[in-house]
């Protein structure tokens, strides 16, 4: 395990996971930071119902004003009154496999299409 050659390895890889942590929690150079973008990825999970009935809490829906056209339609609050009829529905949703992109899509699109009427800010 401490191989000479192995440290040495190792040792010229942190500075690269420096650069990425840098820019994922926005400790660099503003221009540079993908501290927004990440976040924006980490709550548009909400719409995955599977991840909605094991994770989504209001102050989860709270966090979804990383996403601007949320905030800029005041939907923020509606997303949170309608969170208990959103909740109950995605308890009855199939796991999506997610092994395909493509199945994993139209699966969750028609999910939203045959439930999403039930709770129409989400």
């Amino acid at each position: 395990r401490h191989l000479p050659k192995r440290v040495a390895i190792c040792d010229s890889l942190i500075p690269g996971f420096d650069y990425l942590e840098n820019r994922i929690t926005g400790t660099c150079e503003p221009q540079y930071s993908c501290a927004a973008m990440y976040e924006i990825c980490r709550v548009v999970q909400a719409f995955d119902p599977n991840f909605a009935a094991a994770h989504l809490v209001p102050a989860f829906v709270d966090a979804m004003q990383a996403i601007t056209p949320l905030v800029a339609h005041g939907l923020i609050d509606g997303l949170k009154q309608e969170l208990p009829l959103y909740l109950a529905a995605a308890a009855t949703a199939p796991v999506f496999d997610k092994s395909d992109v493509e199945d994993y899509s139209e699966a969750l699109l028609s999910w939203w299409r045959t439930n999403g009427k039930g709770f129409p800010t989400w």
